[in-house]
């Protein structure tokens, strides 16, 4: 009988990143340990040459790689993060040991395959602790699904029955190491696919028109009475229109969610920078 699938973490300590694929492959049910995996240089791997360090020096691969003293379920699968590479004597011998070692981002490319990520920044703009993309995009009948950190050192997760999934796009780019593209994995390989196009807003005193890529008027909304918010909002709102979700239930959503009087601001502004109105025209 083949063993059960189980993922276990090769990295240096605990972070958000860890922290949030744990999270989402419990919700998944991708069976993983929660394990963290390093080099102990204190046992020495036998037949290993001393390196600069002393005898058990992990650059030279003289250290054995077991998990933290809190672990105690073995595992099928072995993932490395950022700082790491694949070619590490550590890994080689994992890997002559049977065991699946992957690189963390092309892990998270299976694991999303086929969906389709749209990245938000966080905390950016919520309401209740949810992203208001995501709001809008249930609102919309989307079923997206959801990882976000929930404020207070945690994580939440939450599988819709939609190809979406809102996830914090500095999470994304701290697996990736390339901001909101798709990443270095292999062309041949699984892959998620990243969500790029969004609709372009212009702010004209008291209001906020949006326009499709093509120019086309799609809609205006009422300002929001905390700038530093409006503008996490009208992100969100781009991106959902971006999604083709339609005008009507994608600013009716922001606006249940948005308090207050809006600020006074004569000049137009375009997509977060200041703009001429007669390039608009």
């Amino acid at each position: 009988m083949w063993p059960k699938r189980t993922v276990g973490f090769y990295a240096e300590g605990d972070s958000e990143v860890w922290d949030g694929i744990r999270v989402l492959l419990n919700e998944l049910g991708i069976g993983n340990t929660g394990c963290t995996y390093g080099i102990n240089p204190a046992k020495p791997n036998a037949g290993a040459e001393p390196g600069p360090g002393g005898a058990g020096d992990p650059g030279t691969g003289s250290g054995v790689l077991e998990p933290a003293p809190e672990c105690s379920e073995p595992v099928t699968e072995l993932v490395f993060g950022p700082g790491h590479a694949g070619a590490e004597p550590a890994l080689v011998r994992a890997r002559a040991a049977g065991l699946v070692v992957r690189p963390l981002v092309e892990f998270v490319h299976r694991v999303f395959a086929g969906e389709v990520l749209v990245l938000q920044p966080a905390p950016g703009c919520e309401v209740d602790g949810l992203p208001l993309l995501w709001r809008i995009l249930q609102a919309s009948g989307y079923e997206p699904s959801l990882l976000w950190p929930d404020g207070r050192g945690g994580w939440r997760c939450q599988r819709g029955r939609g190809i979406h999934w809102v996830i914090p796009a500095a999470w994304w780019a701290a697996i990736t190491g390339t901001g909101p593209t798709e990443g270095s994995v292999e062309a041949a390989l699984p892959r998620a696919k990243i969500a790029q196009d969004s609709a372009i807003w212009v702010v004209r005193g008291q209001s906020v028109d949006f326009y499709g890529q093509d120019g086309r008027y799609l809609g205006s909304m009422a300002r929001w009475s905390d700038q530093t918010r409006e503008e996490f909002a009208n992100q969100a709102v781009a991106a959902a229109l971006g999604l083709g979700v339609p005008w009507r239930e994608a600013a009716e959503a922001a606006q249940q969610c948005s308090v207050g009087p809006p600020p006074s601001n004569p000049l137009p502004q375009w997509g977060g920078a200041w703009w001429e109105e007669s390039l608009l025209i």
